[in-house]
């Protein structure tokens, strides 16, 4: 056709693959959505009590935050105490929006003391970043929500 160039192929494959890039980093090499495991993983290891787990899905910076971290092996038994009080706990993911390559923020609402009375739920905004090829915590908001 005149007057209508072919895209080569190179840079068109380059941004093929770009794409593919992001949604195998976003979902993560076992299917399951990355960002969104790495919250799981870190509400998991604080229901066992897991300081394994709990380092696993969580950055330094997350566990030495002075209100919501858990520096300590001891500091996470003491975490999954308290949040065995609060049982049943329900999770929600309601989103994830992707800030950048390696940034993701995941929102859920939590709902403690699911069914009884005293169930309140608040909404968390958990910011989780890409490294070494896996998602973790690094940062958490949260808002308490009205009563429903």
């Amino acid at each position: 056709m005149p007057g209508r160039r072919p895209v080569p192929w190179p840079p068109a494959l380059a941004v093929v693959l770009g794409v593919l890039g992001t949604v195998v980093a976003l979902v993560g090499p076992d299917g399951r959505h990355g960002p969104e495991r790495a919250v799981l993983e870190l509400l998991a290891a604080r229901e066992h009590g897991s300081c394994a787990e709990y380092v696993s899905a969580t950055t330094p910076f997350f566990r030495n935050d002075a209100y919501l971290g858990a520096p300590t092996c001891e500091d996470v038994a003491a975490q999954a105490a308290r949040y065995a009080a609060l049982r049943p706990v329900e999770v929600e993911v309601v989103g994830v929006v992707r800030v950048d390559v390696d940034t993701a923020e995941v929102e859920t609402v939590e709902r403690y003391l699911a069914g009884t009375d005293d169930e309140y739920a608040i909404a968390m905004a958990y910011r989780t970043v890409l490294t070494d090829g896996a998602w973790r915590v690094d940062h958490v908001d949260l808002t308490i929500l009205p009563d429903t």
